[in-house]
């Protein structure tokens, strides 16, 4: 079988980091399901404002974002 190449997927600008002071909603959110803010930050989860959305990001085994 042969491996597939999984390309590097890159952020929309608008896709804020969790800790960030406009993704407060987002952590509070979090939060409110169990998910503190430090382990949130550290897989990478976002959130959209104008979207009012939490982003969970898809990462291949070597850490590269290859899905949202």
């Amino acid at each position: 079988m042969q491996e597939q190449k999984l390309d590097s997927v890159v952020f929309p600008f608008d896709f804020l980091p969790i800790s960030d002071k406009y993704s407060k909603s987002g952590a509070e959110y979090l939060k409110s399901r169990g998910i503190p803010i430090d382990i949130a930050e550290k897989y990478g989860i976002r959130f959209c404002p104008q979207k009012r959305q939490v982003i969970f990001p898809v990462l291949h085994a070597v850490g590269i974002v290859t899905g949202k």
